[in-house]
């Protein structure tokens, strides 16, 4: 559901805003970008510089970046977000499902007509690597002057009609409603009913299952059952040459596992190998990797079943890609292998675990929900109004 919303102009901030390319100009950044990425804890692992570099030379070779970045007035760089900039085919919303970057739409299983050219620009992103911009990076106090002082800087680029930032909603998507307005712009609010899921009472897994209810703390005895009886192992390698020497194994899980051919009630079919795994094998194979990778296995006498990629950062660990290839149903052979790795995290002394998904089965474990929207904001020109009107007159038409 598409709202629009009016809200009082916010106060101008206290930073400033600059624009690069993001092809020429993350060289120049990239040193204060690693020193405000490791200084903010619990930042998401796609505000790592790296993986942005990686992804844009590995999705984004024909360009189309731009950098946002934040300084105060003593010129410290204050907050950061990659931008994409592109002409795509929307409908009357101007609003993209998950094609933020629009040659992800042949994943996209039931695609709807899109009849309407717009210059787009969103937050930076796409599905093979797992990568959704949600929010500039930068320190909590400083969200709201960050979104303002970016706010301002979008609004003063030229050849754009419509904005779209993914924001989860309530105060982050306040918060830019208010940025935008204070730039004399009205955004819009599209609902879009996703729900990420964290674990941010990290502890062993046993804890987090005993807080659960009475139906789950059997399946899971049940399956820890199946799996002994089974004579599954379980492993947790860490660091980038310990996953390298993996990269066959989870391509050989990924062949077999449903993601490759696809299934039923699923919004995006996106097999591992191509895109995805020309992105993760390129960045996990990244010289001085800053983040750590690690990587969970679950083994019968036949070898690997499921493996499951996860990224350390910070005091958190985010989990990218897991492939099961369907034996050992009876042991729920990914549910124990997380298990493993929330294990290994609590060991670690981490204090959160981001599943970095909306499975429905997740939420079994997860103690944290974030929902996401869009905000939308148009160009303060005849073609930006044109749309705005034309997505006002779709909301009321629903």
């Amino acid at each position: 559901m598409m709202q629009h919303v009016r809200q009082p102009l916010a106060q101008a901030g206290p930073f400033s805003a600059s624009v690069v390319d993001g092809a020429t100009g993350f060289a120049a950044l990239s040193a204060e970008w690693q020193a405000l990425f490791e200084s903010v804890d619990g930042s998401a692992w796609l505000c790592d510089p790296q993986a942005f570099r990686i992804w844009e030379q590995q999705m984004r070779p024909n360009g189309g970046t731009l950098i946002i970045a934040v300084r105060d007035r003593e010129g410290g760089l204050r907050g950061i977000m990659p931008l994409m900039r592109d002409l795509a085919w929307r409908g009357p919303a101007a609003a993209p499902r998950y094609d933020y970057d629009p040659q992800d739409r042949n994943l996209i299983v039931k695609r709807r007509a899109r009849p309407i050219p717009v210059r787009q620009v969103t937050a930076a992103g796409s599905l093979p690597a797992t990568m959704l911009w949600v929010a500039p990076l930068c320190r909590d106090e400083d969200q709201q002057p960050v979104r303002v002082a970016m706010a301002r800087a979008i609004t003063a680029l030229s050849g754009w009609d419509v904005t779209v930032l993914p924001a989860t909603e309530g105060e982050e998507e306040q918060g830019w409603i208010e940025a935008f307005a204070a730039h004399g712009l009205t955004a819009r609010v599209q609902r879009l009913g996703r729900v990420a899921q964290d674990l941010h009472q990290l502890a062993p897994f046993q804890q987090v299952v005993d807080r659960q209810k009475k139906k789950f703390r059997q399946n899971v005895r049940r399956a820890q059952a199946a799996a002994a009886e089974a004579g599954l192992r379980f492993e947790i390698q860490i660091g980038a040459a310990a996953i390298a020497s993996q990269f066959g194994t989870i391509a050989e899980l990924a062949r077999a596992s449903w993601k490759h051919e696809g299934r039923e009630n699923t919004d995006v079919h996106l097999a591992y190998e191509g895109a995805q795994q020309a992105y993760f094998e390129a960045f996990f194979a990244t010289p001085d990797l800053k983040s750590t990778p690690v990587l969970g296995i679950a083994s019968d006498a036949d070898g690997p079943i499921v493996v499951f990629l996860m990224l350390r950062h910070g005091s958190s660990v985010t989990a990218l890609l897991t492939f099961w290839n369907g034996r050992q149903p009876q042991a729920s052979p990914g549910l124990l292998l997380l298990g493993k790795a929330i294990d290994w995290a609590a060991g670690e002394g981490l204090t959160r675990f981001d599943f970095n998904a909306t499975a429905p089965w997740v939420r079994y474990i997860a103690d944290t929900q974030r929902s996401f929207c869009h905000v939308i904001a148009f160009a303060p020109n005849l073609r930006g109004k044109a749309l705005a009107m034309l997505s006002g007159l779709a909301q009321r038409l629903r």
